[in-house]
């Protein structure tokens, strides 16, 4: 089995748990916040989807960027005073998460600097492209979040 299946698998599995936990917390009138959550999860598994498509039609073999433990290590020591301060369970247990996977391999860590992302005139078309969509969906997904905060409290 592949390994990235499985930590996928076990970080789905952990992020539903907590959105459950979440949930529980709070005081639900109507339906609005279970329709939400579904729609998100709904589009994380597409976007999984069309990750495993793209991946599988490029077949040029790709050069491997070392993880920065790091990072991991620093977004869970923001998400831990986060998720405490929001009582939001997801955000803690995503920064425990996040803070453990940097710990165990602390002995990786490097000095990103040296190897910086690359300009926008160094991309290549396909990357520039990629980088616009993803962009594009995240400015979306944050337009949808903004407007669903409104009409919730327009309830």
């Amino acid at each position: 089995m592949n390994k990235r299946l499985v930590v996928l698998g076990i970080g789905l599995l952990l992020v539903i748990l907590a959105g459950f936990f979440t949930l529980q917390t709070i005081d639900v009138e109507n339906n609005m916040v279970l329709i939400v959550v579904a729609i998100l999860l709904l589009l994380g598994v597409i976007g999984f989807i069309v990750s495993l498509v793209i991946k599988k039609n490029d077949g040029e073999p790709k050069e491997k960027k070392p993880i920065n433990y790091r990072v991991f290590f620093i977004i869970g020591i923001s998400y831990i005073p986060l998720g405490i301060a929001t009582k939001n369970h997801l955000f803690m247990i995503a920064g425990v998460i996040f803070m453990i996977a940097g710990l165990v391999n602390h002995k990786k860590w490097k000095d990103y600097k040296k190897d910086k992302e690359p300009k926008w005139s160094e991309l290549s078309a396909k990357q520039k492209k990629v980088r616009i969509i993803v962009i594009s969906l995240l400015g979306l997904m944050v337009l949808a979040g903004v407007a669903t905060l409104f009409l919730a409290k327009s309830c």
